[in-house]
């Protein structure tokens, strides 16, 4: 299977979660970077400008609520998927896509080839 040359952006404060998500996309997508919190992932976001970023919303630092404020401000159409295990904290975000976790393998690449439009189905 050949890569997708898309960049992704991970952006998640728990390692397990995060690891898994870089493995998912690894096999995927030519550069996939991943970032602890909102603060390393804004870094990240202004340096390498990703087309997708995958965005936690409960982190330390700066949360998924700061970033989505950034983004909003700075590039409303940057593509952009929130995964969260808080259904509360999410249902005011109606300009992107909430994916609640724990969310499937299928769901989640479902997700992400809309986002940018590409075929990444096994």
């Amino acid at each position: 299977m050949k890569k997708v040359d898309k960049t992704i952006l991970i952006v998640e404060d728990d390692d397990v979660a995060r690891c898994v998500l870089g493995l998912i996309f690894n096999k995927h997508f030519e550069k996939v970077i991943t970032a602890v919190n909102g603060e390393e992932g804004l870094a990240l976001y202004k340096d390498l400008k990703p087309d997708l970023v995958l965005l936690d919303l409960a982190m330390p630092v700066i949360d998924g609520f700061g970033m989505i404020k950034y983004l909003r401000e700075n590039n409303p159409e940057q593509a952009l998927i929130i995964l969260t295990a808080f259904r509360e904290e999410a249902e005011g975000i109606v300009d992107y896509t909430v994916l609640y976790k724990p969310v499937g393998r299928a769901t989640l690449l479902s997700a992400v080839s809309v986002a940018l439009s590409v075929d990444i189905m096994d």
